[in-house]
């Protein structure tokens, strides 16, 4: 390499090793700029390991997710509850409460009259009183109950829908447990009498826990004017899931019931259902 940069052979020792020198310089030129970048070489493996890593954990979150036996469910919390061997391994993900379309979901109808106009409870007669006259359902009441409350906050209400009473005589309807009254193939149903006044909800007690929060789930939807939606998955289908949750805990809407709901809870034209105690005045 010397030969290459020596244009003069009489040079002196001396300016032989400024010559050197400069081929020093000339030759390392390549060598810097792979300097300025050897830093990320250690750098490289442990960050291309996380991503992996990272990139697993995604993966198997939403693998989870497809396990589950309902899709993405809204209340501010996603869970789902897999048996993987003996050890239950529960999946939680959260959501923020302004993350819901804000529409009405596609084929999913309201508790219309029959002249087709909306049905809704005003915000002046919120809270409902609730009665249940089954006290060993009280958990199940609780749960369906604190659902709705906390998407009506979600959907920008000011008030609670529902109030669990314990004196039937202050309450705006009953849940009625002894399923009176209730087509053979019905689970549950809500009433509403002459005017929308609402006439409470009769239910059958032939299911496990977390069938029969789901259809009071419905019931009360039905009570704040929602009707059925064609999508299964969603709280307000008409029939009843064949979801399997741990617990009640589990139970809860979809993205589109409370699109829906807040959907609803937007318009301004609409009879109102009208609780009891309006009528007893």
């Amino acid at each position: 390499m010397n030969d290459s940069y020596d244009h003069n052979p009489q040079k002196s020792p001396t300016s032989e090793g400024a010559d050197s020198q400069a081929q020093g310089g000339a030759s390392s030129s390549q060598p810097r700029k792979e300097m300025r970048y050897g830093w990320l070489k250690p750098v490289i493996k442990p960050a291309l390991f996380l991503a992996a890593g990272a990139l697993f954990v995604v993966g198997l979150a939403v693998y989870a997710n497809k396990l589950s036996d309902r899709p993405a469910v809204y209340q501010g919390t996603i869970e789902t509850n897999k048996l993987l061997g003996h050890a239950k391994i529960p999946a939680v993900a959260r959501l923020q409460p302004q993350r819901f379309p804000r529409q009405r979901p596609a084929d999913y109808e309201m508790w219309t009259t029959e002249s087709g106009r909306l049905r809704r409870v005003r915000t002046v007669d919120l809270p409902l009183r609730v009665y249940s006259n089954d006290r060993s359902q009280k958990r199940l009441v609780e749960r369906a109950i604190t659902v709705w409350n906390q998407a009506g906050a979600t959907v920008g209400m000011s008030r609670e829908f529902f109030r669990e009473v314990d004196d039937p005589g202050k309450a705006d309807f009953t849940i009625d447990w002894s399923g009176r009254g209730l087509p053979d193939n019905a689970a549950g149903i809500a009433r509403l009498g002459s005017g929308s006044v609402i006439r409470g909800i009769a239910l059958r007690k032939n299911a496990a826990d977390t069938k029969l929060a789901e259809v009071l789930l419905q019931e009360l939807g039905h009570i704040l004017g929602l009707e059925h939606s064609g999508n299964r998955d969603d709280i307000m289908a008409p029939t009843v899931h064949a979801h399997r949750h741990a617990s009640i805990a589990y139970v809860e809407l979809t993205t589109r019931d409370v699109s829906a709901l807040w959907w609803l809870y937007n318009q301004t034209d609409y009879v109102a259902i009208v609780p009891l105690r309006s009528v007893r005045r």
